[in-house]
């Protein structure tokens, strides 16, 4: 009889960014797979690692192999030849040998297997803008609520009253550092998690100009003039006497639709 495994999983997100900065993403599901289908202590003869291989795709033995390699190596997970059994490493334990002290965690599903990569960048994305929430809508006004004690409150005011954007989110040169890749991939991968259901995102334009009239020239010199040309956009509104307007894209807004939890 197998043993009871868990319906879910909380992930350390210090872990997560860990596992994508390192380029480890691959090994990674292969640990937390092993998590998911065992108790912690399984033997190499048991089969496990052949329904692992069929549930993830891993065709040739030797990529497992070098997978399992990489996560002793880390000790993520041990091996004791002499009975042939494997034993994976708890989360704490692994928080604990790395110095990793944030206790915020997102919530992992046996589904989430189908596009585990994107799940860890929904994951990053998604702490990211809780952070920005939580700054903007808790420390904040912890803040002006303090320098109002104190009698500082012009001052302080001032100094958390900078204009900010109505929503939160993230550009794609902050993501590509947050990913560790370059700009273009970042894009890439944002529109990715989107359609995983990881995050959901929503374009934001401004308008910066409008036409009465039609000027064929408008075009071609605001993409010579305008340093972030390829951000800029020009529609015509029929309904309002053919207005012309000129709009900006905006960094995206993002919204995490992942399950995050604080840890004990």
């Amino acid at each position: 009889m197998k043993p009871q495994t868990p319906d879910r999983l909380y992930i350390p997100l210090d872990v997560v960014g860990y596992v994508q900065r390192a380029k480890l993403v691959n090994s990674f599901e292969v640990y937390i797979y092993l998590k998911f289908h065992s108790s912690g202590k399984f033997k190499g003869g048991s089969g496990l690692f052949d329904e692992l291989r069929r549930d993830l795709g891993i065709r040739d033995k030797r990529t497992l192999k070098k997978h399992l390699g990489i996560l002793r190596d880390l000790n993520w997970i041990g091996f004791d030849p002499c009975t042939d059994y494997y034993f994976v490493r708890s989360f704490d334990r692994i928080r604990t040998a790395m110095s990793f002290d944030s206790k915020n965690a997102v919530i992992f599903k046996k589904e989430h297997f189908k596009s585990f990569r994107m799940f860890l960048v929904g994951a990053i994305l998604g702490e990211q803008i809780n952070k920005q929430k939580f700054f903007k809508e808790v420390v904040i006004p912890r803040k002006l609520k303090a320098a109002v004690k104190k009698r500082h409150t012009a001052i302080q005011s001032e100094a958390f009253s900078r204009p900010s954007l109505p929503y939160y989110g993230l550009s794609n040169n902050r993501i590509a550092k947050l990913l560790q890749v370059k700009y273009t991939r970042a894009s890439v991968l944002k529109k990715q998690a989107a359609k995983a259901n990881f995050i959901q995102v929503n374009h934001r334009f401004k308008a910066i100009a409008t036409v009465q009239k039609p000027d064929f020239c408008l075009g071609p010199h605001l993409r010579d003039s305008h340093k972030e040309a390829h951000k800029i956009r020009i529609s015509r509104d029929s309904r309002n006497n053919g207005v012309i307007t000129v709009w900006i894209q905006q960094m995206d807004e993002i919204t995490p639709l992942l399950k995050f939890k604080t840890l004990n």
